[in-house]
């Protein structure tokens, strides 16, 4: 016999909270199945965030009903709505997963999108887009930065931008200059 997916009860899920994630952040997604099961290799959900798909390699579970798989965001990565890429996302690459007598679990995981996928049951966007901060219009620009903090000012206005939360880590601020 086989070991199914646990589709009438519980779908995939995330343990993530709903929200937007960044490059770097990591998101667990958790595939539930009817029975305990046996993972050996490295058992991966491939993703639709990119141009292949993002792939969550196994992660833990491994004897219980419910494997967790680690999707790390990469530079490029975005979706307005995590989920999987197919039905047949859930793949073996090499490895298996059985249920505790040996035999052969069906991989099939729901259609992305439809009740019982990731989509349906999290609210989790990816966006590794830099943010840009444009200033037009103004004359004469002095600026600082102080530990985390961006300080522009022009004509008597200032502007403060709490940078590290506002850009990305791997950019850093060189020289602000300016003129009209």
């Amino acid at each position: 016999t086989s070991v199914g997916l646990q589709c009438m009860t519980a779908g995939v899920t995330s343990t993530k909270p709903n929200g937007t994630y960044t490059f770097g952040e990591s998101i667990s997604i958790v595939v539930p199945f009817t029975e305990n099961v046996s993972v050996s290799g490295q058992p991966i959900v491939r993703l639709a965030t990119r141009t292949g798909g993002a792939a969550a390699p196994y992660a833990s579970g491994s004897g219980t009903k419910y494997l967790s798989f680690n999707y790390v965001v990469a530079s490029g990565d975005f979706t307005n709505d995590l989920d999987y890429a197919s039905s047949a996302a859930l793949e073996l690459n090499g490895g298996r997963i059985t249920d505790l007598a040996g035999n052969a679990a069906i991989l099939t995981l729901p259609q992305p999108g439809t009740a019982l996928s990731l989509a349906s049951s999290k609210d989790i966007a990816i966006d590794t887009t830099a943010p840009t901060v444009s200033i037009t219009y103004w004359t004469s620009i002095v600026g600082s930065i102080s530990g985390d903090t961006l300080t522009v000012t022009s004509s008597g206005k200032s502007i403060t931008l709490a940078y590290p939360k506002l850009l990305p880590r791997r950019c850093k601020v060189v020289r602000l200059t300016g003129q009209a």
